[in-house]
């Protein structure tokens, strides 16, 4: 994806963190999912490579060219933003990128719709701690003047919860008489 600030390239991948992972961190025996970034890590440096190749035909200055490399997954894998396990999946090779959750791209949505710019969020993303994603979301709300109602999912999530508050309550009226 071309950006004004540069390229960005996506890989997506479906991992989680197996129970293995959770008790005895690197040195778990399942690491089906370190594999599965460790890949995307290689499949965007095999893609780096051709980039000046193809930034001369599309007649794009290459040295001016920023890169940035994102790895989406369906799961937070906190741990992977900093840390011993990204070091230890990046060795000493201490690449630039980011694991981005899809449930984060989800809620920066109708702010990027609203123009605020997806390379500041990455930049913004990649260098706050977990913790300050809220801050970040707020950030882009007074920039764009857009909110969560906005959010793709924002009827869903309301039907979700209505519905959830709705079986409390029934619950609770039955647990009384």
């Amino acid at each position: 994806m071309f950006s004004e600030n540069g390229i960005i390239l996506i890989e997506c991948k479906a991992m989680h963190y197996t129970q293995d992972t959770f008790e005895h961190g690197i040195n778990a025996k399942d690491t089906a999912w370190m594999t599965q970034i460790r890949k995307a890590l290689d499949q965007f440096d095999k893609f780096e490579q051709q980039i000046p190749e193809l930034c001369r035909k599309l007649g794009i200055h290459y040295p001016e060219l920023k890169i940035q490399k994102i790895i989406v997954s369906f799961e937070p894998l906190l741990g992977l933003k900093y840390g011993p396990l990204r070091e230890f999946i990046d060795g000493k090779k201490k690449r630039d990128w980011v694991l981005i959750p899809v449930e984060d791209l989800e809620e920066i949505q109708p702010y990027i719709a609203k123009g605020y710019d997806l390379w500041s969020f990455i930049s913004e993303y990649k260098n706050a701690p977990h913790e300050d994603f809220n801050k970040i979301i707020e950030k882009m709300q007074l920039k764009t003047g857009a909110d969560d109602s906005e959010n793709m999912f924002h009827s869903y999530r309301t039907k979700i919860l209505e519905d959830l508050l709705r079986d409390a309550d029934r619950k609770k009226l039955e647990t009384i008489h």
